[in-house]
């Protein structure tokens, strides 16, 4: 029998098929490489008795191992490498699964696998987590799984009585109060608690009607309680102030994932809530066109896709990311929760 190499296209084909991941291109490699990672740190972390990686895995091992084992496939792309924009970093993928909860790293960049469990996604599919590599999951579980970029997605009748499965809350850690009641609760917080301001007014910026308006350009009969904020030495500082007849009185400091989420908030109570466009770009993958900044807490549903350069004509000032179609419905109630408008385009 005449042995003949495969293309890198082909090979590529071939490992895309072994973990049953519909995707090509840039998805269909970040596939390959998360469950190389998966893979690697269980190799590592239970090897045999005498194995010197026995245990946590460090940051450099992972990495290094990975790229290792992928070299002749990949370019390896690094966050200070400007001309590695098409390129995988692997230590960011590593941190987004960490971020997703598919691994876990320590405060002392040691890696572990967590306890398998699932997360909801709308009725039908479950984000399956932890748990390891998809060759050692229960068969059950393994004949089913479909990896989708960082993703492993199952149908949840597959987890029933085999792993726990997680609600949406549980995994995004929510504050369960509505995005209403909480920005009424830091409001009243803050009036209780304003001083009199020691800002240059000429500094300040007051957020108005969705932008950043500056002080000095605002109605000389404004009265409210406002946010805004002064650029500092390395960044702007944020706080409530009081602004009466055009002069600001008093001001209450609050940080900048406050003031973001409460923009979010102000920008729905009048009228113009966030917009976030989205289009198919094929069956398996849908585009999403994010235009702000999304609070730490919800930003994780970033990490369920892949950033994508602009295309052109688009709005250069957003990021754009990819994402499986079955997570659209966490992506939904995510954005829900701060009142974020997805509109779907042809």
């Amino acid at each position: 029998m005449k042995l003949s190499s495969l293309s890198k296209n082909a090979t590529l084909d071939f490992l895309a098929r072994q973990i049953n991941c519909p995707l090509a291109d840039r998805g269909r490699e970040i596939s390959i490489i998360s469950e190389c990672l998966r893979s690697m740190l269980f190799f590592y972390s239970h090897g045999s008795e005498g194995d010197f990686y026995k245990g946590p895995v460090s940051t450099i091992q992972l990495t290094r191992i990975v790229k290792d084992k992928l070299k002749f496939l990949f370019e390896y792309g690094h966050s200070t490498n400007r001309k590695s924009n098409n390129q995988i970093d692997v230590l960011k993928l590593a941190d987004c699964l960490h971020r997703l909860g598919d691994l876990h790293k320590s405060s002392g960049g040691q890696w572990t696998i967590p306890p398998i469990h699932a997360i909801r996604c709308g009725d039908e599919h479950a984000l399956l987590l932890g748990g390891g590599p998809t060759t050692i999951l229960p068969n059950s579980l393994r004949s089913v799984v479909s990896t989708v970029g960082s993703l492993r997605l199952v149908n949840q009748q597959a987890c029933e009585g085999e792993i726990e499965l997680w609600d949406i809350d549980k995994w995004v850690q929510f504050n369960h109060q509505s995005l209403s009641h909480w920005a009424n609760s830091l409001q009243h917080k803050a009036s209780k608690n304003l001083v009199e301001s020691v800002y240059d007014s000429r500094q300040v910026q007051v957020y108005l009607k969705g932008r950043w308006v500056d002080f000095d350009d605002l109605p000389v009969s404004i009265n409210s309680l406002s946010i805004c904020r002064m650029r500092g030495s390395a960044c702007f500082l944020y706080f409530f102030g009081e602004l009466i007849a055009g002069r600001l009185e008093r001001a209450c400091s609050i940080t900048s994932q406050e003031a973001r989420r409460y923009r979010f908030y102000r920008d729905a109570e009048d009228g113009r809530p966030v917009c976030i466009s989205a289009k198919y770009v094929s069956r398996n993958l849908i585009r999403m066109q994010i235009v702000r900044p999304l609070p730490i807490e919800e930003s994780i549903i970033q990490n369920l896709g892949w950033r994508v350069p602009v295309e052109k004509g688009e709005y250069d000032k957003a990021t754009y990311y990819e994402f499986p179609v079955e997570v659209v419905p966490i992506i939904r109630e995510v954005l829900d929760r701060l009142r974020i408008v997805l509109v779907l385009v042809e």
